[in-house]
C-alpha cells in the first residue's frame, strides 16, 4: 500500500538519502535525460536521481515504492529502443510521478582476479574503462560495441548487449557469472559468484540479464574474462576470453591445395581460389 508522499516530501526525502546535489530538478537537465540516445523520444520526468552506493539505491526504491512512483533505471543513455527514458506522450500526472534513477555515481572497479579470469564492476563502470582494467592485467574482456567509451556495464547486461564480436565470444549473458540487484520494494537480491559450475539452485541472474530494468536495477556485477594471446564484467564477473593474434594466418584446405591468409595466399595454380571450399 502506497504512501500518499507530497512531491516536496518525496524530493526532500530522496535528498537526504543521496545528497543535494544529487537530486537533479532543473527542468532543462530532467529534459536531457529524459530524451533517448537517438534523439527521437522525448518523455517527461519529475526528477533524476543519482545514489552511490547499493544502500542508497535501495532506500531510493523503498521511497519511490512506497510514495507509488515509476523509477527509471538509466546508464549511459546509448540504447536506441528507448527502454532506459520515459515513454513520450505520458500524461502529465504520470510525468510527476516518474523517476529517472542513474547508476553513473557507482563505477568502480572492485576487483580484478587474474588467476579465476574475473573482474568486478559496479553497473555504473564505463565499458571502456572494463576493458582498460582487464588489458592492465594482460586479459581482454570481449565485449566491444560503438558505444563502449559511454555506455555503461549495467546497462549493457541489462540489454544483454552484443557487439562485434558476438560471434566469438557470445553477448553479454555469457560473460556474466555473478549480479547484485535491488529490487523494486528497496531489497537486494545478492546473486555474486565467481563460480562458473554453479548448479546450486535457481539460476535467478539469467532473469535480470536482458530485462532492460524492469525487474530490478543492477548494482554490481562479476565477470569473466580471457587471456590474451602473447602473439596478439551489482557483483559481476565476466570472463577473459582468449585473443588470438589478428596476423595469424588461418588455413583451410582447397581439393589438394593450401591457401593461407591474410598473410597472403600460397597456390600451385591460379585457379585454386575459386575451388575453395568453406567448411
Amino acid at each position: 500500500m502506497t504512501n500518499p508522499l507530497t512531491q516536496s516530501d518525496l524530493l526532500d526525502t530522496l535528498r537526504r538519502i543521496v545528497g543535494e546535489a544529487n537530486v537533479i530538478t532543473d527542468a532543462a537537465e530532467v529534459a536531457a535525460a529524459s530524451l533517448d540516445g537517438r534523439g527521437r523520444r522525448q518523455g517527461a520526468a519529475l526528477a533524476v536521481v543519482r545514489p552511490g552506493s547499493t544502500e542508497e539505491t535501495a532506500a531510493v526504491m523503498k521511497t519511490a515504492a512506497r510514495a507509488g512512483f515509476t523509477v527509471i533505471a538509466q546508464g549511459g543513455n546509448t540504447s536506441n529502443v528507448g527502454g532506459a527514458t520515459p515513454e513520450p506522450g505520458a500524461s502529465a500526472d504520470e510525468a510527476a510521478h516518474t523517476l529517472i534513477l542513474q547508476t553513473g555515481r557507482m563505477r568502480r572497479i572492485l576487483a580484478v582476479d587474474p588467476v579465476n579470469n574475473t573482474v568486478t564492476v559496479e553497473a555504473g563502470a564505463v565499458l571502456q574503462t572494463v576493458q582498460e582494467a582487464a588489458a592492465a592485467h594482460h586479459r581482454l574482456f570481449p565485449l566491444s560495441l560503438a558505444a563502449e567509451g559511454s555506455c555503461q556495464i549495467g546497462g549493457v547486461i541489462a540489454t544483454n548487449a552484443g557487439g562485434v564480436h558476438v560471434l566469438r565470444y557470445g553477448s553479454a549473458r555469457r560473460m556474466v557469472l555473478g549480479l547484485k540487484v535491488v529490487l523494486a520494494s528497496g531489497d537486494v537480491l545478492n546473486l555474486m559468484r565467481g563460480l562458473r559450475k554453479d548448479n546450486a539452485g535457481y539460476a535467478l541472474k539469467e532473469l535480470f540479464i536482458g530485462s532492460e530494468g524492469t525487474l530490478g536495477i543492477l548494482r554490481a556485477h562479476s565477470d569473466r574474462d580471457s587471456r590474451h594471446s602473447n602473439s596478439s564484467a551489482a557483483r559481476l564477473l565476466n570472463p577473459f576470453a582468449k585473443q588470438q593474434s589478428s596476423n595469424r594466418p588461418f588455413r583451410r584446405r582447397t581439393g589438394r591445395f593450401f591457401l593461407t591468409s591474410p598473410n597472403g595466399v600460397k597456390q600451385k595454380h591460379a585457379t585454386a581460389l575459386r575451388r575453395l571450399k568453406m567448411p
